[in-house]
């Protein structure tokens, strides 16, 4: 598999592998908790880089630059979702998740979805534009739909404008995802007195599945295995 081929379905079985690996190492609560860590610091980073996007083109990290700024875009048919905005919230309906279909192909529905659980709180968080996020519903939790409700006003004009404007400047190819989630998975765990070569195992699964060039994503963090 190529670089450019990795997509949603990739960076899904990443996060779901590497939190069954901490679940089966260090037990279900302990891996359960240490993956969420991971996930959250992993967001708000994230979170950071959108804001610093947003700052550099002279916008201020609000509602509207937020939805800006996201930096993935799956393929046709992946994932199924509308927004509405409101004059006093933003609310987004996600019929259809590229995630969870992964998750489950893969067996990894259980260890996966704790990436539901923290995820874009954290990215909201990191991104610190003066509103909060409530999850209502996830599929991932077990519901028909996500829905999503930011406590934000978007101007609605300015977000298509600005779209149209920036297309895919902010968008990140999801081998900066992964290799993202892999670089701070290995310092979270160096940090704590983890034993980072877990990692390997999770290399060598990944590598099985879709060849070995998706070792590369680990070789260019930089982290010892």
């Amino acid at each position: 598999m190529e670089m450019n081929e990795i997509g949603i379905e990739q960076h899904a079985v990443l996060i779901g592998m590497l939190a069954k690996a901490f679940c089966e190492r260090y037990g279900d609560e302990t891996g359960r908790e240490l993956m969420k860590d991971i996930l959250t610091r992993y967001g708000q980073e994230r979170g950071l880089r959108m804001r610093s996007n947003m700052i550099s083109e002279g916008m201020t990290p609000d509602m509207t630059s937020f939805f800006i700024a996201g930096e993935w875009r799956g393929k046709p048919g992946e994932n199924a979702s509308n927004a509405s905005y409101l004059d006093h919230e933003s609310v987004s309906t996600v019929t259809k998740c590229a995630w969870y279909d992964a998750w489950k192909t893969h067996d990894l529905l259980s260890y996966g979805t704790i990436y539901c659980h923290c995820i874009d709180d954290a990215i909201c968080r990191g991104f610190d534009g003066g509103f909060q996020l409530d999850v209502q519903k996830a599929i991932g939790k077990g519901d028909d739909t996500c829905r999503f409700v930011w406590n934000g006003c978007t101007d609605e004009k300015l977000l298509k404008e600005k779209r149209e404007t920036y297309g895919e400047r902010f968008i990140l190819p999801f081998s900066f995802h992964c290799r993202e989630l892999i670089a701070v998975t290995g310092q979270y765990l160096k940090e704590k007195g983890y034993d980072a070569s877990l990692l390997s195992s999770v290399s060598d699964e990944l590598c099985e599945l879709y060849g070995e060039n998706m070792r590369n994503l680990f070789d260019e963090t930089g982290i010892a295995l």
